[in-house]
């Protein structure tokens, strides 16, 4: 099952870089070294760059409105420097307009340096984390904040790998089914509110709200903690969504026609994304985890090149075996 690629890069909301050290984000263990000089300037992107060779001169590694994050290799480069050549190295990253400079492991940089961001106007904030960590969380954090998100009503779980937004309308029964699959060993990722938003080039990823984080709440019976009762195993913060599941009420007739009429592959389009839809009936007797878990297995398998629906076809357009044996009167 596929839809059409999508490749065009996610538009950001902008943020200010002192969204980075307000206390709901204290696990960056962020400081400022240049007290308030470049904390209003805007966030623009939301992945973070290593200057790198940027620091020898080569411009085009720098891109304006990014985070630029000094670990290792960049205080071992300037630290090899002699003064004036640090300080123009430096300055030189400072002219491309990057959004600030963040220095790992709770590196101190000389103060001429620290001088000479706040006389750009360009935050230089300092972590006491390693870079490969900082970064990851810095990720998290810009994905959160700059990366446009929409809320859908439904439930996300990972099944076998594979993100399936389960959507329809309200008491058709897709919170009870993601109980069930988590009991069947699948992973919940968010119930009720699922937030999504787009990463490029052209990825949906779901996650829950803080509010109702590892939560799944059944209609009539309760609010469950999902992490509480199954432990962590059983639940995922994100996941990429690639197929929606819409459950629907049968026909008025109730007649397996009108179910075997229904479109065998559909697209829904979230943010300008196409993502393959299955329309699935959610009638009495119907074990739907059980089928959504063979719609993911079929899934896994189209991803190798093997798709059960083209292989029937063209069994059934194959002639008749001869079954006469070949025999004739003797």
């Amino acid at each position: 099952m596929s839809c059409p690629p999508d490749e065009t890069p996610a538009p950001s909301r902008p943020v200010p870089v002192r969204t980075l050290l307000s206390p709901r984000y204290a696990r960056l263990q962020l400081r400022t070294l240049t007290g308030s000089a470049g904390i209003e300037r805007e966030i623009l992107h939301p992945t973070v760059q290593r200057p790198g060779l940027a620091l020898a001169g080569y411009a085009k590694l720098v891109t304006p409105g990014r985070i630029q994050v000094f670990g290792g290799a960049e205080h071992t480069y300037l630290d090899e420097l002699p003064e004036e050549g640090r300080l123009a190295a430096v300055r030189y990253v400072l002219s491309r307009g990057p959004a600030a400079i963040v220095v790992t492991r709770g590196g101190e940089l000389a103060p001429a340096v620290v001088d000479a961001a706040r006389e750009a106007g360009v935050a230089l904030l300092a972590t006491g984390l390693r870079s490969s960590v900082f970064i990851e969380e810095l990720h998290e954090v810009l994905a959160e904040t700059l990366l446009p998100v929409v809320v859908q009503r439904g439930v996300l779980v990972d099944v076998l790998g594979v993100g399936c937004l389960i959507t329809g309308p309200a008491g058709i029964g897709k919170s009870q089914c993601g109980l069930e699959l988590v009991t069947r060993g699948h992973r919940l990722v968010a119930d009720g509110q699922v937030e999504i938003r787009r990463y490029p080039p052209g990825v949906l990823v779901g996650a829950p709200p803080d509010l109702y984080r590892h939560t799944l709440d059944v209609r009539g019976v309760g609010v469950f903690n999902i992490h509480d009762l199954y432990g962590a195993s059983a639940v995922r913060d994100r996941k990429r969504v690639e197929l929606v599941l819409r459950f629907e009420s049968p026909p008025a007739a109730g007649g397996e026609g009108d179910e075997a009429a229904s479109p065998a592959q559909e697209c829904e389009r979230i943010f300008d994304i196409e993502v393959p839809r299955l329309r699935l009936y959610a009638r009495v007797g119907r074990v739907m985890p059980v089928l959504i878990e063979a719609i993911a297995r079929n899934e896994l398998l189209k991803r190798r090149g093997v798709d059960s629906a083209v292989k029937v076809r063209r069994t059934s357009r194959r002639p008749p075996a001869d079954t006469d044996g070949g025999g004739g009167d003797e």
